[in-house]
């Protein structure tokens, strides 16, 4: 438009101004959501990991300490009636640990 004399440089300056600056917004706003989306697939796999883990848990015949020391961080006991499981996501992958609060029934 400016080429073709229906502007003015002056007005096209300024409406480009107004652009680069909503562009620069843009560009963060996207450069924050593709961060969010990035830790939303890291939590995702270590999800994927432990529901892995459970299922492998869930199948087997025979449970015992070496299926123990391969699966579980830590167990809490918080009290008489809850107690806090910390399990292992996976081989190659980091450390994340999920607790389970199960329900305990007294006999």
């Amino acid at each position: 438009m400016c080429v073709d004399g229906l502007i003015t440089k002056a007005e096209y300056e300024k409406t480009k101004s107004q652009y680069d600056k909503q562009l620069a917004v843009l560009n963060k706003q996207w450069a924050a959501l593709k961060l969010d989306n990035k830790a939303i697939e890291t939590l995702q796999q270590k999800l994927d990991n432990i529901e892995a883990t459970i299922e492998t848990l869930v199948k087997l015949k025979e449970f015992g300490d070496s299926i123990c020391l391969e699966v579980l961080h830590k167990v809490v006991v918080e009290g008489r009636d809850k107690m806090s499981f910390y399990l292992k996501a996976g081989e190659n992958t980091d450390p994340v640990f999920f607790k389970m609060p199960p329900l305990i029934t007294q006999y």
